[in-house]
């Protein structure tokens, strides 16, 4: 049967592409298909319908490359490294640049505070992104290793669990700040409404790591996403007519956003593109 043969080569081709060339896993995995397709074909189906039947029983490659690596330790992976390097850098020079000067000459704590957690929320949720956009290269190129997918997923739920809570922290602070000020803690806006919209993305999207954790290139898409809600929430309000307490609208703000937020969705929408789409095929 070598067009059986071929369309099991083809499948453990795939396989190889998710889970990075680990032999013994693809081996196994050959093994469990085999097995199902001989018992198949031994109780009366066709070869071509058994096989189709053995791959639906042992899932889609990806599905099965987020399951084992569920049990492979976690690796390290030099982008987690380098961009946490950074992140911790640029939060290090805000907060000796802006807040310690403002908290040295006796400004108004809770507003600092305020202003530094919400800025903390939007650079964590900035750095899951681009985490995520390093993931998509790779993946049109050649995807990590089990052992460093892990690790990013690890990553990847501690920081948008993070960028969630700081932000809705910050969120509380302003409201305390502004009802002190004001004497309402909320006015719709368009600053509180764009803090909002990412704080509910940066929930929703912890939650689905949480409950559904083997959809890892999903969420990890999501993330990428994130930059741009990101910076809608964080810019957007500029767009919009002079207000009270809004930005007013800047040309150069409007060419911030649609870079800011096209470019993620471009890099989304080609993670949904097949696993080496980049890799140079041999002539």
């Amino acid at each position: 049967m070598p067009e059986l043969e071929t369309r099991i080569r083809e499948w453990k081709r795939s396989l190889a592409i998710a889970f990075r060339d680990a032999g013994e896993i693809l081996e196994e995995l050959e093994s469990h298909l085999r097995e199902e397709i001989d018992r198949l074909t031994q109780a009366g189906h066709a070869p071509d319908k058994a096989l189709v039947a053995a791959q639906a029983k042992l899932g889609r490659p990806m599905d099965l490359a987020a399951e084992y690596a569920r049990a492979v330790p976690p690796a390290r992976w030099l982008p987690i490294s380098v961009g946490l390097a950074v992140l911790v850098l640029l939060l290090g020079y805000f907060t000796w640049a802006f807040l310690v000067p403002g908290f040295l000459q006796g400004r108004n704590v809770l507003l600092g505070l305020h202003v530094a957690t919400l800025v903390a929320g939007y650079a964590v949720g900035f750095y899951a992104g681009l985490l995520g956009i390093c993931y998509v290269v790779c993946w049109l190129i050649r995807p990590i290793g089990l052992g460093q997918r892990r690790s990013m997923g690890r990553t990847l739920f501690v920081a948008n669990a993070s960028a969630a809570l700081l932000l809705l922290i910050g969120m509380v602070l302003g409201g305390v700040w502004a009802h002190n000020q004001w004497g309402h803690a909320w006015n719709n806006d368009p600053r509180e409404i764009g803090t909002l919209i990412p704080l509910l993305w940066f929930m929703a999207l912890t939650g689905m790591l949480w409950t559904v954790p083997q959809k890892q290139h999903l969420w990890v898409l999501l993330s990428v996403l994130a930059i741009s809600v990101n910076v809608w929430g964080w810019f957007g309000p500029a767009l919009l007519p002079q207000q009270l307490h809004a930005y007013g609208f800047r040309a150069t703000i409007l060419y911030l956003v649609v870079l800011g937020s096209g470019l993620p969705l471009a890099v989304a929408l080609a993670g949904l593109l097949p696993p080496g789409q980049l890799r140079r095929q041999p002539t």
